[in-house]
């Protein structure tokens, strides 16, 4: 999930504040502009495996529920630009491959490439490209096979990346061990049907 301050899943947070949705079955997001100025109108583009294709020129209103919700034209300095596809409902996702990729629609000078994510069922795959992009060029970022019993499982990508930082004395993207497991406050001492009852699993060595 994305913290707001801790742990920054920076470009969730910027899909989110832009309007996207980042809960869906499946989400492809495309981000730039960022560690440089890079004017040029890169889109987001993702082919479901009937020939459908998902992109701006039609963003909404497949059956697979699939929907382009963020899409930058004009990029302004200094603000991250981002482009974001999600599908919605799982029963009406197309069972087979999906192509995604990034299209250098209008070039206009930037020299710098991009970041994109594709997330399923909690695990988000980072990528990043460095190169430029030539007008109209295409850069896939990856192509997955998608089942409804067994999720997804990539066929080829670009290579992939997971960022880890030290958090609370604990390194993130890493397995911990857990030292007690309880449930909330509000559900101690016998109390019953006080609010929501969470679980809490304490991280080994974490400290605050």
């Amino acid at each position: 999930w994305a913290y707001n301050g801790n742990i920054a899943d920076s470009m969730k947070q910027r899909v989110k504040a832009a309007g996207g949705k980042v809960d869906g079955v499946l989400r492809f997001s495309l981000q730039w502009n960022d560690a440089e100025y890079n004017p040029n109108d890169f889109d987001a583009h993702c082919i479901e495996p009937d020939g459908n294709e998902i992109y701006f020129s039609r963003k909404r209103g497949h059956r697979s529920t699939g929907e382009l919700d963020v899409d930058i034209i004009s990029p302004v300095s200094g603000v991250p630009a981002i482009e974001n596809i999600t599908w919605s409902r799982i029963n009406r996702m197309q069972e087979g491959e999906y192509t995604f990729f990034v299209h250098n629609y209008s070039y206009r000078g930037g020299r710098s490439g991009f970041d994109a994510e594709i997330g399923y069922d909690g695990q988000v795959y980072e990528y990043t490209y460095r190169k430029a992009l030539a007008q109209g060029e295409k850069v896939v970022v990856a192509k997955l096979v998608f089942d409804k019993q067994n999720g997804i499982r990539f066929l080829e990508s670009l290579p992939t990346t997971t960022s880890a930082k030290t958090i609370w004395g604990l390194q993130t993207n890493r397995f911990h061990p857990v030292s007690v497991c309880m449930f909330s406050p509000n559900y101690w001492d016998g109390q019953r049907g006080i609010g929501h009852k969470h679980f809490f699993f304490m991280l080994s060595g974490c400290v605050n």
